[in-house]
């Protein structure tokens, strides 16, 4: 499945990872947790999250990824791990002439 990935601002304001605002969106399914393998760059989880989540939920088309968090890391099995929040988004609304501000 391809997701589009979001990122929040410090006002839990959605944008679009090239900066657009999201405008209208609703959350699908529940906050998840998911312990991925280190080293993992949000790219890749957003890329293979379906590896990480054993359902999608239904007209999910984005995702947000919580950043990275060194408390969250953990040795398991002598190899690292870290543990990340997700959320699943239903975005359809964009508004294209605004833009995350820097």
């Amino acid at each position: 499945m391809n997701l589009l990935r979001l990122i929040q601002d410090d006002d839990g304001v959605l944008y679009t990872f090239d900066g657009r605002l999201i405008t209208e969106f609703t959350a699908k399914g529940k906050l998840k947790t998911i312990r991925v393998q280190n080293p993992a760059s949000l790219d890749s989880i957003v890329k293979d999250i379906e590896k990480y989540c054993s359902s999608i939920p239904k007209y999910a088309n984005a995702v947000l990824v919580s950043d990275f968090n060194p408390d969250t890391q953990f040795v398991k099995d002598e190899k690292a791990f870290s543990c990340y929040a997700i959320q699943f988004y239903g975005a359809f609304g964009f508004d294209y002439s605004k833009k995350r501000p820097k």
